[in-house]
């Protein structure tokens, strides 16, 4: 509802001082393409129009196509599209200079060596504003906060490169022999913090639906077979056996 919000409010300003229609992208995981239509269809307050861009690469033109035929008092257009579709139908996508862009699920784009991310860079370049959500923004470490804050624009994390970020903000073992250096705990996080509070909000499952109930567990116990249990009596010696020698080395 905040980006529909978003969108419809700076719809309706383009629409009265520049007489056009608003360009959005909202690209999101393969299987949200039609929930993102229906919640339009639920919370929009403007005129607009939706296309959900998918099927071949012809039937994913001729929708983009579609998707900027102008109507009357039409305020807006939306493509919704997945990341896939971002990557194959590039040609296209990169024709239009979108008004906003926003990333469902935006901890996707977490690594900075993935083809996605960097082509996330290119359609950054062609968005005049640019939005993500995520209920996970650090998924693995830290360091997966670089691409996202980066993706909302050139230098937004405060460092050019992610190896700057890095190493900035993480504490690390010195390297032995071949091995690469440990990640041994995380600095400088006040300011971190304060670029998030300036940059993101957050909503909390109460605060959007305070109707859900408690939460419920089960514990269910599962027995590992032969091969998992051989697997894992190796790997817990080896790990033994290397954390030994880290502590005789040190």
């Amino acid at each position: 509802p905040v980006i529909i919000a978003r969108i419809c409010y700076e719809a309706h300003k383009v629409y009265e001082k520049e007489n056009r229609m608003y360009r959005a992208l909202i690209v999101v995981p393969k299987n949200m393409r039609m929930n993102w239509h229906n919640k339009f269809m639920d919370f929009a307050v403007r005129r607009g129009k939706l296309v959900v861009v998918r099927g071949t690469q012809l039937d994913r033109i001729k929708l983009m196509i579609e998707a900027f035929k102008p109507l009357d008092a039409c305020e807006y257009t939306v493509v919704i599209c997945s990341y896939e579709t971002v990557l194959r139908s590039w040609e296209a996508i990169r024709m239009v200079e979108w008004d906003h862009c926003s990333l469902d699920e935006a901890h996707m784009i977490k690594s900075d060596k993935t083809k996605r991310w960097k082509k996330m860079l290119d359609l950054r370049g062609i968005c005049k504003s640019r939005s993500g959500l995520t209920g996970t923004p650090i998924a693995n470490n830290l360091f997966d906060a670089w691409t996202q804050l980066e993706w909302l624009g050139e230098g937004m994390s405060g460092f050019s490169s992610y190896k700057s970020f890095r190493s900035y903000y993480g504490k690390f073992l010195p390297a032995d022999g071949e091995r690469r250096e440990m990640l041994n705990g995380y600095q400088n996080l006040p300011i971190l913090h304060e670029r998030f509070t300036r940059l993101c909000f957050q909503i909390t499952r109460k605060e959007a639906m305070p109707e859900l109930p408690d939460k419920t567990y089960d514990i269910y116990e599962v027995e590992m077979t032969p091969f998992q249990r051989e697997c894992y009596i190796n790997l817990q010696q080896k790990l033994a056996i290397e954390i030994k020698a880290d502590i005789e080395g040190s």
